[in-house]
């Protein structure tokens, strides 16, 4: 693992997916930078609105499916990317992993759904064992709180064991506690590489 700190790298959450006006100052100021930010994997459905007219619905918090699904993450980076004049619209492709590949050529790491559902997806076996002892820690219930939280992370349903957490818990605090045994099977693929792209970027803005 690696100090952020020793590249004087600093984690800013700006809480919200307006990136813009934080790319325009960086890059204005030329100081390196890359961007996390959720997938948010949605799929859609035709309803009827009052007027019995057919209009398409987002519907997410889902796993994926054999459904086609869309990315929220990604129209969102290619908003941005257009709009700060990095790439033409045409240079955009339609395929998802051919744009995740774009994207973080130009410093941008989309994740799949967001990043505690990430989280429990990429972990291996000894990274859910963690998930439940933590949970078990914190929760304020019984037996069967837990046996709902194992049950629904088990069934890899990780929608509906952050839906626990948050509720019964809080994200943050459980974040918290997660922070003092991460282990590395728990980072997601995206988190990942764009750690290691920064650091590069400092590297050679060293040289």
């Amino acid at each position: 693992s690696t100090p952020l700190d020793d590249y004087g790298i600093v984690v800013c959450n700006i809480d919200s997916t307006n990136f813009k006006p934080y790319v325009q100052l960086l890059n204005t100021l030329n100081i390196p930078w890359v961007l996390f930010t959720d997938g948010d994997y949605y799929e859609t459905r035709t309803v009827k609105n009052k007027k019995n007219e057919d209009k398409q619905e987002r519907i997410y918090h889902i796993m994926a499916t054999d459904s086609e699904g869309y990315y929220r993450g990604n129209e969102n980076i290619e908003y941005l990317l257009v709009s700060v004049g990095a790439l033409n619209e045409d240079e955009i492709p339609e395929d998802y992993s051919d744009q995740d590949k774009l994207f973080r050529k130009n410093g941008c790491f989309v994740g799949r759904y967001t990043l505690e559902v990430d989280m429990m997806e990429n972990a291996d076996e000894d990274g859910i064992e963690l998930l439940k002892t933590i949970y078990n820690e914190l929760k304020p219930g019984g037996q069967e709180m837990q046996e709902n939280f194992e049950e629904a992370i088990d069934d890899k349903d990780y929608w509906l064991a952050l839906k626990k957490i948050d509720n019964n818990i809080s994200k943050g605090r459980f974040a918290q506690r997660l922070a003092n045994d991460l282990m590395l099977s728990l980072v997601p693929g995206y988190i990942k590489k764009g750690t290691k792209a920064i650091i590069e970027k400092i590297k050679k803005s060293y040289e």
